[in-house]
């Protein structure tokens, strides 16, 4: 009588809200800092694997062991979609059967522990960045600790499993080059996105054709302007990049942006043959900085690739379940949920939700006429829409840089508006610190 009471309240809550699994998933996880442990779940109903049989499993404890206080639900209609989703795992509790066959003993083998130890060793003679390479280490030494107390065979592949993704982010958080790579892409100069493709890449001698066609283009008609136009977008690039000082790459390009600004400053008081050998010099300069910093970053990756392989060769992980080239690495988030979107990309119009501004992240919430700036998200009133603040700037400053390059500006107007730009980008940055 329960068991079909049940499902009949699920069904009358389903047809008056007609939620989906992975939207309440996706709410469970938020209310509850599950770590999309909830949406995992959903997304691979069905299948079934090692791997995923003890993802279920820590699933299904981590919610028993959660308290009924613990859960922040604000209206009624939350308890209506709370009791919807138990209804469901009803259901697939007594349609899909679990596994109920104990794993065999895992017993690390010589061979096991010989070629991790090896790994080990070669990861310490590598000239991976030092930090990285002393986070992989450890956490390879941490695994070597902990597989004498794998119950079975699934839960050792799942240790392995888990330092796979902490060396996949652990190369992720040292290289910037694709967060670099793809600020320059945004850029609103031609010649900066031209060198965007080399830097994302990694790729040294396109870096070089790239920087050359660039210098170039610079000392074509007035290279004061030039200069200076180029060197204002590049600290924009670097603002909006979210990498801050102390990185490598970085720093390079921060020296260049520096070097050209000077440069610009000194271009009306010397002629174009000083100015043009000067401006060559800059730019063998910044190459060099530029192509040392792509160069480890390369390395870096290089090296995790190897410790990643080398892990699932070790304890046959099947490559389905390693990190993707697209992936965000780690976590248990699914990156083709549709749910997993920024607020921009799905509904721009508050609906009758009281907790709708707590859905756009930090700040960034406005309404009519009030704009409630930040570089996260904001409320663009002209376009009925929510957009990053970096947008809204990108799109003045793009008007600004044409506006220069008209005749009629004095020296000193260009100068001040190079400065404010600078100021402007950098002061960001500043704060982002």
């Amino acid at each position: 009588v329960c068991v079909v009471g049940a499902l009949l309240a699920g069904a009358v809550c389903f047809l008056c809200l007609r939620p989906t699994d992975r939207k309440i998933a996706r709410q469970l996880d938020i209310d509850l800092s599950l770590r999309e442990k909830v949406q995992t779940m959903v997304a691979y109903e069905g299948k079934e694997g090692d791997m995923l049989f003890l993802q279920r499993a820590d699933t299904d404890e981590t919610l028993k062991n959660i308290p009924p206080k613990a859960l922040k639900l604000k209206k009624t209609w939350s308890y209506i979609v709370a009791t919807t989703l138990a209804c469901a795992l009803l259901v697939t509790a007594l349609v899909i059967p679990g596994a109920t066959a104990e794993q065999p003993p895992f017993e690390l083998s010589n061979w096991q522990e010989t070629a991790l130890r090896e790994l080990i060793r070669d990861v310490q003679a590598s000239a991976m960045r030092e930090d990285a390479k002393a986070t992989v280490v450890f956490d390879l030494e941490g695994l070597l600790a902990a597989l004498p107390n794998a119950t079975n065979e699934a839960a050792a592949k799942l240790l392995a499993l888990g330092v796979i993704y902490k060396v996949d982010a652990t190369i992720k958080n040292v290289n910037s080059a694709p967060e670099i790579g793809a600020a320059m892409q945004n850029s609103t100069l031609s010649n900066i996105n031209a060198l965007a493709a080399s830097v994302a890449g990694l790729d040294t001698a396109a870096l070089q054709a790239a920087m050359t066609a660039v210098r170039a283009q610079l000392v074509e008609g007035n290279m004061g302007d030039n200069i200076r136009i180029f060197a204002v977008e590049l600290s924009a690039v670097l603002a909006k990049c979210g990498i801050l000082a102390g990185d490598p790459l970085y720093d390079a390009m921060l020296a260049w942006h520096h070097e050209l600004n000077l440069l610009a400053e000194q271009a009306g008081s010397y002629n174009a043959t000083w100015v043009t050998t000067r401006l060559e010099g800059v730019f063998k300069t910044a190459e060099n900085g530029i192509s040392d910093a792509l160069v480890q970053q390369h390395t870096n990756e290089t090296v995790g690739d190897m410790v990643i392989t080398r892990l699932a060769e070790i304890f046959d992980i099947p490559e389905s379940d390693l990190p993707g080239d697209g992936g965000d690495g780690g976590g248990e988030q699914n990156p083709d949920d549709e749910d997993n979107k920024h607020p921009d990309d799905t509904e721009t119009e508050p609906d009758d939700d009281d907790d709708y501004d707590d859905k756009l992240h930090e700040g960034g919430f406005g309404t009519g006429d009030v704009i409630y700036g930040s570089d996260d998200i904001i409320y663009y009133p002209d376009e009925n829409r929510y957009v990053s603040y970096g947008e809204v700037l990108d799109g003045y400053h793009a008007i600004v840089i044409e506006q220069m390059r008209q005749d009629g500006i004095t020296e000193e107007m260009r100068q001040f508006i190079s400065d404010y730009f600078t100021s402007l980008f950098i002061g960001i940055e500043e704060e982002k610190k």
